[in-house]
């Protein structure tokens, strides 16, 4: 599947290039206004020149069939709503837009195109944490002390 994602800041490299780009089912494709940045994690990802983009009509022609879009929330529906209308799958990261009647409009789009638009939030299916034990909860809710004290409670105070 060919495979763009748009935005290379700090979750793009922690949480996404690292796992969409070793899949040898994937193949990827990188977009970035910043050329330096764009050579950086295409050399370390090992992706070809000719993958890599420095705009999203660029990426949208060269034929991708899903982009994963990590920018800044103000750029979200004009570049989502590019994609959509291109026949694209989208990964926006959260929040689609800082109000709910655009991120309607978006969700609306999506659905009439028949598309998937998936709202991120990149731990969603992360397995759970196994074999550490929870916080041990007091009578009130709060996290016991070591001392088996709740939290605060108990402790003399001098004025």
């Amino acid at each position: 599947m060919k495979v763009g994602m748009i935005g290379l800041g700090d979750i793009a490299r922690k949480a996404y290039l690292p796992v969409v780009g070793c899949r040898p089912d994937i193949d990827l494709s990188i977009c970035t206004r910043n050329p330096a940045r764009l050579e950086e994690i295409g050399n370390a990802f090992r992706i070809p020149p000719e993958q890599r983009f420095r705009t999203v009509q660029d990426m949208a022609e060269a034929g991708v069939e899903a982009v994963f879009v990590h920018t800044a929330t103000e750029a979200h529906v004009e570049m989502v709503t590019y994609l959509l209308e291109r026949g694209i799958h989208v990964y926006v990261d959260k929040p689609i837009d800082s109000t709910f009647a655009r991120s309607e409009q978006i969700v609306q789009l999506a659905n009439r195109q028949g598309l998937v638009l998936m709202v991120g939030f990149n731990r969603r299916f992360a397995p759970p944490l196994s074999g550490h034990p929870r916080p041990r909860e007091t009578r009130l809710g709060h996290p016991a002390k070591e001392s088996g004290e709740p939290s605060g409670l108990g402790q003399k105070r001098h004025l």
